[in-house]
Formats: structure tokens, sequence, C-alpha cells
């Protein structure tokens, strides 16, 4: 659509709304969804053509040309959140391979409450800005990004120029052949999105969690990223159906290779494993992980979390129990949901958080690094969703909390969870560590065991995906 008349058709329905009487307001609505539907269309049609048609094919030939000269192929993951970590054997699978050269690059952590923009402020990297998590600057939150990448030995480029505090170009990422997309959601300035991206490389998505919930297909099948990937690698099969039944392109660019996240199964522990818990491995100390979700208002539709009815009793059994080692890992979006939702003040919830890492049987995690807790650990306990199946390979039991509104799972986690624990109060919390995790009881192991065998390359996945890409441009 020409831009003059784009302009003028939003200006005069701009108009009509503000002059329009009360019982024409719904007409007006009307006109303007269908307009933004046409603008929509007319953008996914060009981008379609320009993308799958001319930008992918030429790119593909460059790769392959690469690949016959044995020129290594650049593969670059932008990342912001290391918690959303979900490549870390995709990485190691590709830095091993003679093809190609992996990297990260590392953007800021934006959370909610501070606007994502090209370029920021002073006061933005202030110190006492409360929109960033824990009051941390946006310049040391940054840094503790990259931190978290390097100590696992990646080779780290900068997204962000801390100096002039702003984000790198396009042009700066033009080296890179494939590009792998963290999340769909907006973490990275438009300008560097997949349909800007894709001029210049082929870019992947990887779920940055197992696809578990139901009821927000569209989210999770149906984004820009999902459209306009050059192929989404995901979980299983049953993953691959729903992108062919709610994505614009049919599941033509998905792939059902398994979930990378889930290959550190296969892999020793970061850390000595006697280390990585306040009381080691002693054999009369039971280890378990609480994951409280972030969906802790009424009034949202993803709604899972059962931390304003427990938080406080948790903790108060985690004080009385010494013979039982806990982790708190709260969803990163936890601790401005609390604050911003009134469930505790700014300094309540510091002292809560930190009353966790104070515990002599008790301690905190942030980031993606949770997974060597999970191998060592009892059990689960999590009103959260990825979760339910990414502790499955652990095979120890896992008590899923049940809120009064919850949104609900979908069908293949849904068929997973019927071998899980359930609860939905602290009383069910009780019964849970006093009847299957102190005793080391777990009547339901079996048909557990029966939901495990439907995950896809559980300790392999990584490599999967390198040797697909492999095949595609031998």
């Amino acid at each position: 659509m020409n831009a003059r008349l784009k302009y003028w058709l939003g200006t005069t329905l701009d108009l009509l709304e503000t002059c329009a009487c009360p019982r024409h307001w719904g007409r007006v609505s009307e006109m303007r969804q269908r307009f933004r539907g046409i603008q929509s269309w007319r953008q996914d049609r060009y981008y379609h053509q320009r993308i799958f048609h001319e930008w992918y094919p030429a790119k593909e030939k460059e790769i392959r040309e690469k690949m016959r000269q044995k020129r290594p192929v650049r593969v670059g993951f932008f990342v912001s959140e290391p918690s959303k970590w979900s490549c870390d054997s995709l990485y190691k699978a590709l830095h091993q391979h003679d093809a190609f050269e992996a990297v990260v690059c590392v953007f800021p952590q934006v959370q909610r409450g501070l606007p994502l923009k090209k370029r920021y402020s002073r006061k933005d990297f202030s110190t006492h800005n409360a929109r960033i998590e824990n009051h941390r600057s946006f310049a040391e939150s940054y840094e503790e990004n990259i931190r978290f990448y390097t100590e696992r030995g990646c080779s780290v480029l900068r997204g962000f120029n801390v100096g002039r505090r702003c984000y790198e170009s396009l042009s700066f990422f033009r080296n890179l052949d494939i590009v792998f997309l963290e999340q769909p959601w907006p973490i990275i300035p438009p300008d560097i999105s997949v349909l800007s991206l894709s001029r210049q490389s082929l870019v992947c998505y990887i779920p940055y969690g197992f696809m578990s919930a139901g009821g927000i297909e569209n989210f999770q099948y149906n984004l820009d990223l999902h459209n306009f990937a050059w192929r989404n690698f995901v979980e299983t099969h049953w993953h691959k159906e729903q992108y062919t039944k709610y994505g614009k392109r049919n599941g033509e660019n998905v792939v059902a290779l398994g979930y990378p996240k889930l290959d550190a199964y296969v892999y020793p522990t970061e850390k000595p494993a006697d280390k990585i818990w306040k009381s080691g491995l002693n054999p009369n100390v039971r280890r378990v992980v609480w994951a409280p979700h972030w969906s802790v208002a009424k009034d949202i539709i993803v709604l899972f979390s059962l931390f304003k009815e427990t938080y406080r009793e948790i903790l108060n059994y985690a004080r009385k129990t010494p013979q039982v080692d806990w982790l708190f890992k709260p969803h990163p979006l936890l601790y401005q949901e609390i604050i911003h939702r009134g469930i505790m003040s700014t300094e309540e919830t510091d002292a809560y958080y930190h009353e966790w890492a104070q515990l002599p049987n008790g301690q905190v995690c942030f980031d993606g690094g949770y997974m060597d807790y999970f191998k060592t650990s009892d059990a689960l306990i999590t009103d959260s969703v990825s979760f339910l199946i990414e502790y499955l390979p652990t095979r120890k039991p896992i008590l899923r909390l049940l809120s009064e509104k919850n949104l609900g799972l979908n069908d293949f986690t849904n068929r997973i969870v019927q071998s899980h624990y359930q609860a939905k109060d602290m009383e069910g919390i009780h019964e849970f560590l006093s009847q299957v995790v102190k005793p080391c009881s777990d009547p339901r192991y079996d048909i557990r065991m029966q939901g495990l065998a439907e995950l896809l390359n559980v300790g392999r996945a990584g490599q999967e995906i390198v040797q697909y890409l492999v095949q595609q441009f031998s």
C-alpha cells in the first residue's frame, strides 16, 4: 500500500473515532481492524515473496559455496535472557564441527517497565533505576549476561555498545550466515528482527521453553518469527503438527529434531556434583527444587501461579526442615510481578529473595544454569509449565501445583502430566514431601517413564540439528 495513502486512511480513521457519536464507535473500530488486516496481509505477502523466493535462496547458495570451499559457516545466537538459554548443546556441537564457527551475540536483558529503544540515556543506566530487576544498573545487568556465556566457554559478540548506550546496527551482524533468535518477543530493536535479518542471514528459531501451555496457540506457533524463519527446530512431531495447524506456512519451515536443552542430561555437571548443594550429596538429605511461575495476578490470560497462596508457608517449612536442601528457582519475571501486583513491597521482595539465599539449607538460581540442580535433585515442585517436561529426564518425582483458574496445558503435555503428583494448597505440598520425597517412595514412577518415552532425541538433539544443517548445504 502506498505510504501516503496508508497515512491518509489511518488519519481519517483517527478523526472518525474522535468525532463519531458513541453508537458508531463499534463500526469505526471494525473499519480499523479491517484496515490493519489489509496492511498485515500486504506486508506478509511482500515479505513471503522476498524472504522465501529471493533472500533465503541466495543465502543458501552462498553457504553451499562456502562449504564447498571449506570456509567456515558463521552461526550466531541472539540472546538477552540467560534463563532462556536453550542452545548450549547445539553451540557445542557447532563449535566442534569443522564446517562452522559459532558465536553468541549478547544483548541487554530488558525487563517489563523499561521501554525497548535504540538508544538509552544516563538515567536508564542509573544504579537506582527501579525498573531494572533487583535495582541493578542497565550496564551491570548487561555485564552479568556476558559473564554467563563466557563462563560456559562461549565466544561472545556484544550486540550493545555500553559506551554509546545503544544497540549495534544491522550491518554489524552482516557476516553471520545463520542466526538463531532466542524468542519471538521484542528483545532487540525492530531493525534487527527476523524481517530485517532475513535480508542477510538464514534466521532460525528453537523455542526458549518446551511449549506446554494450552489456549495460546497463536503466540506459540503463528508469530512473525515462526512464519518467516528459515527453519523452526521444534521439540516433537506433535509440535510440528501445531505449526501446520495454526501457522501461516503450514509447517513448511518446521523440523522436529528434539529439544537441545534436554541434552544437558547426558553431560556431566558443570560444577562438582557434591558442590552444587549446600549439604553436598549427603544421602540423608533430600534436595528439592521449588520453581514458582510469574503469573500471580488474577486478571491475565496466562494464569498458573500459586505463589501468593504458598510463598510464606514454603519458606517457613524450609526453615524448619534442615534435612531438606532447597533451591528457589523463580521465573525471571516473578520479582517485578510481586511488586507490581502489590503482593510485597520492593524491600519485602528483596528480603524474601535474600532469605532464601542465606538459609543454611537454601539457595537461589536466577539464570539458565539450573540444569545441574535438576540433575542432582530429588524432586521438583512447580506451577510453571515448561519445567513439567524439562525435569522429566531426571526420573525423579514432580509435584504440579494447580491454581483455581489455571490456563491449562496442551494435549501433548496433558498426556505426560497424568503421571505427575498434583496439589492445590500447602496441605498437598506437605503430603508430597512427607509421603513421596522423604521416604523415597514414588508409586507413579513407572507411568511417568512412559511419558519420558514420548520425548524426541534426548541427549543428541543438538547433534541432530548440526547434521541437518550439514545435509542441507552439502
